[in-house]
C-alpha cells in the first residue's frame, strides 16, 4: 500500500504514533507521501516495521530494494 493511502486509513492519533514509531515527524511523513522527499533506506525499514508491513520498503524506494532481473 502506498504511504499516502495508508495515512488516509489512520486517525490523527495513529498517524502521530506512526511518526513516533518510525523516528520521524508527521510533517516529514506527509512530505514523503506527497512525493516531495525520498526516505532513506533506514527510514524505509522503520516505516515498514511501524506499519506492520502494510507500507513496504519496496514501495517506498523501489530503486533501493527491488531486485532487477538479469
Amino acid at each position: 500500500m502506498e504511504l499516502r493511502d495508508y495515512l488516509k486509513t489512520l486517525d490523527p492519533d495513529a498517524r502521530e504514533a506512526l511518526a513516533v514509531a518510525s523516528a520521524t515527524t508527521l510533517g516529514y511523513l506527509y512530505q514523503l507521501a506527497g512525493g516531495h522527499r525520498m526516505p532513506s533506506a533506514h527510514l524505509c525499514n522503520r516505516l515498514e516495521a511501524a506499519s506492520d508491513g502494510r507500507v513496504t520498503r519496496e514501495e517506498l524506494r523501489p530503486d533501493l530494494f527491488l531486485r532487477q532481473s538479469a
